[in-house]
């Protein structure tokens, strides 16, 4: 009953003072951005402790937490678990402060902005949408293998996508990537001109397609970064939905997740027969159930596996394996094993299934304590100069402040993915998450009237 005590009280000062610091960030920079994304690292790291503790003190079952503990290792509330509650407190701690010294004594990106949606924001949709329909259906040629061969095997879409052997698996996942990026973009600012409903109904219906594409392969993470992102580009952008259309694309967005969760192990021509049961499930419309997923309790536990299984450092694989990455596989032949790689073989991971390692766990499988305080720092330093690029106060080129706005919306979005792997996902954070959408915007992005913003023509409203 002590160690509950005490992993109770451990985690509630952590958690307020995250918060605090957050209040903190937020009144430094009135930044969403860095609000939702801080809260999205607290889910992955800290909130699966509160469920952990709840269910080992109630004794009550989770068929979650049992699966995760069978196919990995028990968890027991000892002083290795207040460990992990520390280590992970210290990673958001030191995330949090090292990006309000990042912040500090930079002007407000959004009153940056003002002065040039005043002049007019202008992209050339149709060069937009041309890269969104052939990402698509370059995509779709790419995966289709994976559709015949679950259809032959009676498996579903998503267990077949990732058994397969595919050896353009990676570029379709690129084009997933640019397909959404185009969409978002170009859907933020169709809603902020209002008078282009042309283009809005040629967004709408690609963004069906990628939606019905995407959900039939069960993957909800490309989704999931491409509504996050185009919440935090409408809301820099200026836009005003009102409570019943925030309502409505809520409910959209929930009932989307929560259907590609439901169905994502189905097979393929069972999905349709199903909905019936699923829909009229009382689960499928707990609005509680997407933040109850196995996903943040598996990153949760990964710390504990590795301290309690006391797995030896690897002293810096995770940089050897990003070096190594930079080289083409016909060059370097087989990749060095990642951190998860090397988590997962030294917790007796079950191969025929995939778990998550926490980026603050990777890091210390590869230095220590150390280790998790510099990669909350480097991430951190990578987010806040994306904010500072927009916050200079020397002039700045509308072509470069409204793609680095649209790179620093993504890479916020992108900050759960990259809390789902080690430090070897700051290589697609730099391309996927930041350099596509950058280059992507800039590409449609038009002249505007307005060249440049100087701190003298701002206008507050």
């Amino acid at each position: 009953m002590a160690m509950f005590d005490a992993a109770y009280m451990l985690l509630a000062v952590f958690t307020a003072s995250i918060a605090t610091g957050i209040c903190a960030l937020w009144r430094l920079t009135r930044s969403p951005q860095f609000v939702l994304g801080l809260a999205l690292v607290y889910y992955y790291s800290l909130a699966g402790a509160w469920k952990i503790l709840d269910l080992k003190w109630s004794g009550a079952e989770s068929a979650a937490l049992d699966h995760l503990e069978a196919s990995l290792f028990p968890i027991t509330i000892d002083e290795t678990y207040l460990l992990t509650i520390s280590i992970y407190g210290v990673f958001n701690l030191s995330l949090v402060v090292s990006l309000c010294f990042m912040a500090v004594g930079a002007m407000r990106p959004r009153e940056q902005l003002r002065p040039l949606l005043d002049g007019g924001l202008s992209l050339a949709h149709g060069r937009l949408l041309s890269i969104a329909l052939v990402a698509l259906v370059g995509s779709v040629i790419l995966i289709w293998s994976a559709f015949v061969s679950a259809l032959d095997s009676g498996v579903s879409a998503y267990s077949a996508s990732r058994s397969e052997v595919n050896q353009f698996f990676t570029i379709h996942q690129l084009l997933n990537r640019i397909g959404l990026d185009c969409v978002t973009v170009g859907l933020s600012v169709c809603v902020l001109e209002r008078r282009r409903l042309a283009w809005l109904v040629c967004y709408a219906l690609l963004a069906a397609g990628w939606t019905v594409f995407l959900g039939a392969l069960g993957n909800r993470n490309e989704l999931f970064v491409a509504a996050i992102a185009g919440v935090l580009l409408c809301y820099s952008l200026g836009v005003h939905f009102g409570a019943v259309r925030t309502v409505v694309v809520a409910f959209g967005a929930f009932f989307v997740l929560r259907l590609i969760e439901s169905t994502r192990g189905a097979e393929l021509d069972g999905i349709t027969a199903s909905l019936g049961d699923v829909f009229t499930s009382a689960e499928f419309w707990n609005p509680l159930a997407l933040a109850t997923g196995s996903e943040s309790l598996a990153a949760h536990m990964s710390l504990y596996g590795i301290l309690s299984q006391h797995v030896d450092f690897t002293y810096g694989s995770s940089l050897l394996y990003l070096a190594n990455s930079m080289v083409p596989r016909l060059v370097s032949g087989e990749r060095v094993a990642d951190s998860y790689t090397i988590y997962a073989s030294a917790v007796g991971a079950p191969e025929s299934q995939g778990f998550n390692i926490h980026y603050a766990a990777a890091c210390y499988l590869n230095f220590g304590l150390l280790a998790v305080v510099a990669g909350a720092a480097i991430f951190a330093v990578i987010w806040g100069w994306l904010y500072r690029f927009q916050a200079a106060r020397k002039p700045l080129s509308s072509r470069n402040h409204v793609p680095m706005l649209v790179a620093f919306c993504f890479c916020s979005a992108y900050a759960p993915v990259l809390m789902r792997g080690g430090p070897e996902g700051f290589k697609s954070l730099l391309i996927e998450g930041i350099l596509i959408p950058y280059a992507l915007t800039r590409i449609a992005l038009r002249s505007h009237r307005h060249a440049t913003v100087t701190p003298s023509a701002l206008v507050v409203r």
